[in-house]
């Protein structure tokens, strides 16, 4: 199951091995395909193990730390491998991106993701109890509270790669563009969803019918 479910890291992976392979048969030095490929294994391992745990939140969160602390430790195990990928960098626009800030995005991103679903899962427990709450209102709000985590972890992510946030200012006003444009209504919809849940026309447990196909709502 964890085979089929990380297809696309495992594919790279094997793309980082086969390219370490032609180095080697070169004899050229390639240590960040080296280091890419050693650690990639580590975390495959990591993947497998923790996927027999059958606590699905424990075997994501176990399986994060792991991949966090061991990607760490083994950079600090390469020689002077934080300056290698710091001189691989390429730059987009006035903007100048590494290896090792792309990377150590990666990670900001993974652990703080992981902290903050935590949290929200907290949250969405402490939110189902509260009685006085209709359930379409604590569905928004658990809703809400997860996009808030998800975009404060991305912002964390980019600030740790180095990109200035005010500059995606522009960034946005694509995004707004787009929106105005193309994605009418995907908006639209998004937004029908959440005045469905604040007027309370419907809950989680109805059922509704359309031309003889029903459904439940979650």
């Amino acid at each position: 199951v964890w085979l089929k479910r990380n297809l696309c890291f495992l594919a790279l992976w094997g793309a980082i091995v086969i390219a370490l392979g032609i180095c080697v048969f070169l004899k050229t030095d390639a240590p960040i395909f080296r280091f890419f490929s050693y650690l990639g294994g580590v975390w495959i391992v990591i993947g497998l193990l923790t996927s027999f745990i059958r606590a699905h939140f424990w075997a994501k969160s176990i399986a994060a730390v792991c991949y966090f602390f061991t990607g760490m430790f083994s950079l600090s195990l390469v020689d002077d491998s934080i300056h290698t990928l710091q001189d691989f960098h390429f730059t987009i626009g006035t903007h100048t991106l590494s290896a090792w800030g792309i990377l150590s995005g990666i990670l900001a991103f993974a652990f703080t993701l992981w902290i903050f679903l935590a949290m929200a899962k907290v949250i969405e427990t402490q939110i189902t109890r509260v009685p006085r709450l209709s359930p379409s209102l604590k569905v928004l709000i658990a809703k809400m509270i997860r996009i808030v985590f998800i975009a404060v972890a991305t912002a964390i992510a980019l600030s740790s790669m180095g990109v200035n946030l005010s500059a995606l200012t522009v960034f946005g006003g694509a995004i707004g563009l787009g929106v105005g444009f193309g994605l009418q209504k995907v908006v639209s919809n998004f937004i029908s969803g959440i005045l469905l849940l604040v007027d309370n026309s419907i809950k989680p447990g109805d059922v509704i019918e359309i031309d003889g196909t029903y459904g439940w709502i979650n």
